[in-house]
């Protein structure tokens, strides 16, 4: 599916909010699907986008939940 700008805002949007909302909600990456009704693919792209902003992180058994920490705090200074 294509994506026009306003839709992925908007479904963006829709998923940082349900986190924000919901600070304990832990997905697997076939729930999100099932929970936005998105294909795998594109469920994926969108939490990477937010673990990229740092809302989120990817726990080791692939779930996704609210990251505890700014995402630059997680990396040792050089």
């Amino acid at each position: 599916m294509r994506w026009g700008l306003d839709d992925a805002t908007t479904v963006l949007n829709r998923i940082r909010s349900e986190f924000r909302e919901m600070p304990g909600l832990r997905v697997t990456l076939s729930q999100a699907a099932r929970l936005w009704h998105l294909d795998p693919p594109t469920s994926e792209s969108f939490l990477n986008a937010l673990v990229v902003d740092g809302l989120l992180r990817r726990n080791a058994d692939g779930a996704y939940v609210v990251a505890t920490e700014p995402a630059r705090a997680r990396f040792p200074r050089v």
